[in-house]
């Protein structure tokens, strides 16, 4: 992993993001390289880099609720990007620069060898599952991405937006989390 990190570190792909100093792999707290599940976002949000935490404005405080909930620590879990550089403005990563990190993306999983990979939100979907079907009729199925598991979910912002499926994802994120602190 060390490896990794040293060629994200020094990747110089995407140069115009000037991100130099604003790369990652994943965040300190969630990142157990025995973890049995990958969770995958879209990029890094910028406060992350600043205060160490993978998720923008409350969903963070979302996914403490579930792991409280779910009897799990943050370092018993692997949470990380589709693209390595904090992109301005929290805007979505365009095609090149997931094109730019996706060899990253394989070596990580590589590494880690997880039993399923759950991607939140339409990109980081996209990415592994190189797919055209509209995220919302693939969230919560099944899918493979070199022989493992994928599962699409919700981004937790989305539990802040649609209150009427809260309790639902609720039961899926703990039950995905609680798989991945399994030892």
């Amino acid at each position: 992993m060390k490896k990794l990190t040293e060629k994200i570190k020094n990747c110089k792909k995407c140069e115009w993001l000037n991100c130099l100093k604003n790369k990652t792999l994943s965040s300190g707290w969630y990142w157990n390289l025995k973890s049995k599940i990958i969770f995958y976002w879209s990029s890094v949000w910028w406060k992350w880099t600043e205060r160490v935490i993978p998720f923008a404005s409350g969903s963070w405080k979302i996914i403490d609720k579930i792991l409280q909930k779910a009897w799990i620590k943050k370092e018993d879990i692997y949470i990380s990007n589709t693209v390595k550089c904090r992109l301005p403005n929290l805007r979505s990563p365009n095609k090149e620069e997931i094109k730019n990190c996706k060899n990253y993306i394989d070596e990580e999983i590589k590494i880690i060898k997880p039993e399923i990979i759950v991607t939140m939100w339409s990109i980081s979907t996209k990415t592994l599952l190189n797919n055209t079907e509209k995220f919302s009729d693939i969230v919560y199925q099944e899918k493979f991405y070199k022989q493992v598991k994928v599962i699409p979910m919700f981004h937790p912002a989305y539990i802040m937006r649609w209150i009427w499926d809260k309790e639902k994802y609720f039961n899926k994120m703990i039950e995905f989390f609680k798989f991945a602190a399994q030892k």
